[in-house]
């Protein structure tokens, strides 16, 4: 017997498989410009990304350490050291 819980801004599903229930994550549907979209939590409650939304992530990572490496090399060089030549 199948069986879904709502939870606060998502649902619960759970299957019996083999006379067990077996719970699968939580999801939630949103209504977006295209459409309805099926989002998914792990079990610690942390939403999984999609792929664009990782490489997103990512890349403002990346563009966070390329300012802070920036700002480090302007420093040094207001401090008279080259960064080029840091031993």
């Amino acid at each position: 017997m199948n069986s879904i819980s709502r939870l606060d801004k998502g649902f619960t599903l759970s299957c019996t498989r083999m006379g067990s229930a077996v719970p699968l994550p939580r999801v939630v549907l949103r209504k977006a410009r295209t459409g309805y979209w099926l989002r998914w939590w792990d079990e610690a409650g942390n939403l999984l990304l999609w792929a664009v939304e990782q490489i997103e992530q990512e890349r403002q990572r990346a563009e966070q350490e390329r300012q802070q490496k920036e700002r480090l090399i302007a420093y040094l060089q207001s401090q008279g050291i080259d960064p080029n030549n840091f031993t």
